[in-house]
């Protein structure tokens, strides 16, 4: 099982995941597995995502870091 963090910030802005929880099929060597996710943007104002594997740059310089 993998768990995953979906974090977000914004100010009185109603963005959110449509699902709070997604389960992936059971997937074996050689095989792969998808879901949708969808983010819903009830609002005037444009929101940009990115997703990535570190909260911050800094987070992820340092990983990068020491994997050198």
């Amino acid at each position: 099982m993998v768990h995953v963090n979906v974090r977000g910030a914004a100010q009185d802005v109603p963005v959110r995941l449509l699902r709070s929880c997604v389960s992936m099929d059971a997937t074996y060597v050689t095989m792969s597995s998808q879901k949708l996710v969808t983010i819903a943007n009830r609002s005037d104002v444009i929101a940009h995502f990115r997703w990535t594997r570190f909260a911050t740059p800094e987070a992820e310089k340092q990983h990068r870091a020491r994997c050198d």
